[in-house]
C-alpha cells in the first residue's frame, strides 16, 4: 500500500460530517452552495448524509467557512445544530454496547466509517480514561474546527448515555485559546485546556464502566456486521492503523515498535511481519509519521528545538536537527 510510487489513498468521508454546516454559514451571511462551489463539494453533500466525499475536501470547507465568517469556533456551533443521529449505522452500534467503555471502544474501531483520517484512542489506568483525538494531515489545515467539532459531538453523544448534566473531567486542545469561551462552556459544561500536547477529553474509569440501558448484544453484532461487509467504505488497512497509532504516541516518547504492537495486541516480531506483507516496514511508516507532524509543527510554530526534537522521539538535539535538515522540502 505505501510502495514507492503507489500514489496515496484518498480518505473519505460521510457528508454527515458537515450537519449544521449550512445553517451557520447562513447565520453569518454566507452562501452554503458558494462555499460548496469553493471547495469542490457535491452541492448535494448537505442534503445527503450518507454521500462519500474526499475528507480533504471537507477540511477545506470547514477552514474557509469560519475564515469567511469571521468566527474562531466553527465547530463548536455545527455541534449543537447537531444529533447522533448523523452517525447513521455506527449510532447503532455504539447504543447496543453493554457499557460506556464499550461503545468507545467500538467508536475508535468503526470511527472510519464517519470519517477516515481521524483517529480515537481510549486509554484507562483504572481511575482516569483518556478519549484522545488524532488528525491526518489532510485534516491539519482545519484541525480547530475538526477537533472542536469531535469533542463537541462526543460530548453530546456521552450526554445520552450518561444523562443531559454530564460533563468530562477535562477538556484538552492543541490550539490556542480562544477571544470568547462561552460557546465552550455551552459544549462541554466547562472551560477546556488550551494549548496542550494532546486533543483529548478525559473521564473517570468508573464511568467506562457505566451500563448502556437498555442495550442488545445481538443487535450489536449486527451492526458491527453491517458496519464491516456493508459499510460506505474499507476499514483501514493495518498499515493505515500502525502509522495513526505511530502519530498518537510520538508527542509522548512512546513510538516504539515494541509499544505499538502490544497496543494491537501481538509482538513486534509479529508486527514486522504483517507490515511487510503489506509492503511498507515500520521505519517507514516512522519516517511518514515525523514527517506529518513536521508539517503540523510548521502550520502551528511555537515550540522550541529541544521540544521539536522530544516529539519526534529523538535522543538527542542533534539527531532531530540532522533528520530535520535531510527532510526539508
Amino acid at each position: 500500500m505505501w510502495g514507492h510510487g503507489t500514489p496515496p489513498v484518498t480518505l473519505l468521508a460521510r457528508s454527515a460530517v458537515l450537519e449544521g454546516l449550512g445553517v451557520v454559514a447562513r447565520e453569518r451571511g454566507l452562501d452554503p452552495g458558494a462555499l460548496l462551489r469553493q471547495c469542490g463539494v457535491p452541492q448535494r453533500a448537505l442534503t445527503d448524509r450518507d454521500l462519500r466525499i474526499p475528507a480533504e475536501q471537507v477540511a477545506a470547507l470547514l477552514e474557509t467557512t469560519a475564515r469567511q465568517a469571521g468566527i474562531d469556533d466553527l465547530g463548536l456551533r455545527m455541534a449543537l445544530l447537531r444529533h447522533s443521529s448523523v452517525l447513521g449505522p455506527l449510532r447503532m452500534l455504539l447504543r447496543e454496547q453493554a457499557t460506556v467503555g464499550a461503545a468507545l471502544a467500538a467508536l475508535a474501531r468503526f470511527g472510519w466509517a464517519q470519517i477516515e483520517g481521524l483517529g480515537l484512542a481510549l486509554n484507562d489506568d483504572g481511575e482516569i480514561a483518556v478519549l484522545r483525538l488524532s488528525l491526518d494531515p489532510v485534516l491539519i489545515g482545519a484541525s480547530r474546527e475538526a477537533s472542536e467539532l469531535t469533542l463537541a459531538s462526543l460530548t453530546g453523544l456521552l450526554r445520552e448515555f450518561m444523562g443531559p448534566g454530564w460533563q468530562p473531567e477535562m477538556v484538552l486542545f492543541t490550539h490556542p485559546r480562544p477571544a470568547s469561551l462561552a460557546r465552550h462552556i455551552a459544549c462541554f459544561g466547562r472551560v477546556p485546556v488550551f494549548a496542550q500536547d494532546m486533543t483529548a477529553l478525559v473521564l473517570t474509569s468508573a464511568e467506562l464502566r457505566r451500563p448502556i440501558e437498555g442495550a442488545d448484544p445481538a443487535a450489536a453484532a449486527l451492526a458491527a456486521r453491517m458496519l464491516g461487509e456493508v459499510g460506505p467504505g474499507p476499514s483501514p488497512s493495518e498499515a493505515d492503523r500502525v502509522l495513526m497509532l505511530i502519530r498518537d504516541a510520538l508527542p509522548r516518547g512512546e513510538a516504539r515498535a515494541d509499544r505499538i504492537a502490544n497496543r494491537l495486541g501481538i509482538d513486534r516480531r509479529t508486527l514486522h511481519r504483517r507490515l511487510a506483507a503489506a509492503g511498507t516496514s515500520y521505519t517507514s511508516l516512522l519516517q511518514r509519521a515525523r514527517r506529518d507532524l513536521l508539517t503540523a509543527l510548521a502550520a502551528a510554530p511555537g515550540r522550541s528545538l529541544t521540544e521539536q526534537a522530544g516529539l519526534f522521539g529523538f535522543s538527542s538535539l542533534s539527531a532531530y536537527s540532522r533528520w530535520r535538515r535531510s527532510n526539508r522540502s
